[in-house]
């Protein structure tokens, strides 16, 4: 029996890869689930495990997946083809070691059987942009270093009439001032 070859009534799991960047002012982690098996698979849910108090998650592309009881649900996944989904998490606290981005995909088998595999752990690193020198700072100097620099990252606000606070797509009601 070849590599690629699974006994007769066995089922080949999908493959999930994964991978994080910073987009944005946040951290875009996209997982991607790969059926390599000659059936569907059916009614697939990733269901996503994330330390939220380190990393908050605003939302997830692409929106026209739905989502059930905190997993998302991209439906079935054909033979040889794929699902990638987006996860946009906010960082709430800067963690040098890095917290990790697990998640568990369920599915069924094209007999209805349910099964699942879990992805393999994504450390992502929040560090922050925090120095320290023994010498003054000129501002100046700092400025021209930052904006000659290759890599940019921010995030921008807007807070509407009614409070409402816009970011990336996402519409969060701001409180008001005490």
């Amino acid at each position: 029996m070849k590599d690629s070859e699974t006994p007769r009534g066995a089922i080949k799991k999908p493959i999930i890869l994964r991978e994080y960047e910073f987009f944005g002012g946040c951290i875009r982690a996209k997982i991607s689930v790969k059926n390599l098996s000659d059936t569907a698979i059916l009614d697939v849910a990733l269901d996503p495990v994330i330390d939220e108090n380190i990393l908050h998650f605003g939302r997830y592309e692409p929106d026209e997946y739905t989502e059930k009881r905190g997993k998302i649900i991209p439906g079935n996944i054909y033979p040889d083809s794929d699902r990638t989904i987006a996860l946009y998490l906010d960082p709430l606290i800067c963690v040098k070691e890095g917290t990790d981005l697990d998640c568990f995909v369920r599915f069924k088998d094209a007999s209805g059987r349910l099964n699942s595999v879990q992805m393999e752990t994504l450390k992502i690193q929040v560090v922050c942009p925090i120095f320290r020198t023994e010498h003054d700072i000129n501002i100046g100097r700092l400025k021209e270093l930052i904006s000659g620099s290759a890599f940019h990252d921010s995030k921008v606000y807007a807070i509407e009439k009614d409070c409402t606070v816009r970011t990336h797509g996402m519409r969060e009601r701001a409180s008001p001032a005490a």
